[in-house]
């Protein structure tokens, strides 16, 4: 059998709102995909804040608050996947 092919006429109201979430989601993905490319793999406490648009305080009371914040300690220096904490963020 050949392909099949039909068509549904959504009301419009539905159509609308699915463009505008689809829409949505190419905004958002290529905002994240130039903000990504402006910050390193590995930031630092400051690089971190600048990113996630919070204080400095935020950010600590976050890393106490979860367990499961994706930062690393060395030697006192704190370091952030920028990867991990966009999927962190979006999970949250």
């Amino acid at each position: 059998m050949e392909g099949f092919t039909t068509t549904v006429q959504l009301p419009d109201d539905l159509n609308r709102a699915i463009t505008k979430a689809i829409n949505d989601a190419f905004a958002t993905a290529k905002r994240q995909a130039v903000k990504g490319s402006e910050y390193p793999m590995y930031m630092n406490m400051k690089q971190a804040t600048n990113y996630l648009g919070v204080s400095y305080t935020t950010l600590k009371k976050w890393i106490k608050m979860y367990p499961d914040f994706p930062v690393k300690t060395i030697d006192g220096s704190y370091h952030i996947n920028r990867e991990k904490l966009d999927e962190f963020m979006t999970n949250k």
